[in-house]
């Protein structure tokens, strides 16, 4: 009789490990999760040029660099900005000159899509691309922004978080 109880106590005592482990997976499965639903919101309001949405998705002292890569010898235009900045970015007034430079700009079609999730502690890294075609008199081109998102998950918010922003523009 004491051997049968033994053998009922270890398989206690193993589903309940297999209970933990699997819950702590699902935590875990739920952080990657939110962290990707976080990056389509961003690329979502990007593609729409729907900027306001995208200040809350930063956590307050987050990190932000973007990088245009123009190509043709010209030296790569680097800037970081803090999230409150970026409403200031969406609205900048555009010279006269470089509208004028884009008028046969036409865009053909913008995507996204994610292409790599990396879960560690606490924080959830991921890298997305977003793909602008376009065509511009007699030419045909893309834009292809790649960013890289640390995302957080802070105590007493309901969503993650975006600590740390790195995107890099590079025109084809």
């Amino acid at each position: 009789m004491p051997v049968l109880s033994f053998n009922k106590s270890m398989r206690t005592v193993f589903a309940a490990s297999v209970g933990v482990a699997l819950s702590a997976q699902a935590v875990l499965a739920d952080k990657v999760e939110d962290a990707k639903a976080l990056v389509d919101s961003f690329y979502s309001n990007l593609i729409r040029e729907n900027y306001p949405p995208m200040i809350n998705m930063f956590m307050p002292n987050a990190t932000a660099q973007y990088t245009t890569k123009y190509g043709y010898g010209l030296p790569d235009d680097v800037f970081n900005f803090t999230p409150e900045e970026v409403q200031a970015y969406a609205d900048i007034e555009i010279p006269e000159e470089y509208l004028e430079y884009f008028k046969d700009y036409n865009e053909l079609d913008r995507s996204y899509s994610i292409l790599s999730v990396q879960e560690s502690g606490e924080t959830v890294t991921i890298t997305g691309q977003a793909v602008q075609s376009y065509e511009m008199k007699n030419y045909k081109g893309q834009n292809i922004q790649t960013d890289t998102f640390v995302v957080k998950f802070p105590e007493g918010v309901e969503t993650p978080l975006i600590a740390d922003y790195k995107g890099v523009l590079t025109f084809k």
